[in-house]
């Protein structure tokens, strides 16, 4: 008895030797998705940045945000963001919320052409062991 083949054979055909320029197109697409990819990391560090802020202002002083009209302001409450020292107003907080926001669409946007690890992560990972 003779044995069987059990995979037919790949036949040696020669492919293009030299990859044909880019068009016009491509290039335009790569382009669009990089501005895109930029817009998508601005979001992300315009949410960032705004809450960081959001947080100092309410932890630097009592006021709406965090009251302590009663029993006074302990320091642990303040935490380690008391030192900074940015105040909060009004028209402060609501313009980080409108900050907020806008970044959120922006990165809702982009989520496709960003990385996972920048939407899941809040740094990069140290090792992936």
């Amino acid at each position: 008895m003779g044995s069987i083949g059990t995979a037919t054979p790949i036949s040696r055909v020669g492919i293009a030797e030299t990859t044909p320029a880019p068009s016009a197109l491509a290039t335009g697409a790569s382009a669009h998705a990089g501005i895109v990819r930029a817009l998508g990391a601005l979001g992300l560090l315009g949410i960032v940045t705004s809450i960081f802020i959001v947080s100092a202002g309410a932890s630097s002083a009592p006021g709406e945000y965090v009251p302590a009209r009663t029993g006074g302001w302990p320091a642990w409450m303040a935490g380690p963001l008391r030192g900074l020292g940015i105040g909060l107003s009004n028209a402060g907080f609501q313009t980080l919320v409108v900050v907020m926001c806008v970044s959120y669409l922006l990165v809702l946007v982009a989520a496709s052409r960003l990385p996972m690890a920048a939407l899941f992560t809040p740094y990069p990972p140290v090792s992936r062991a």
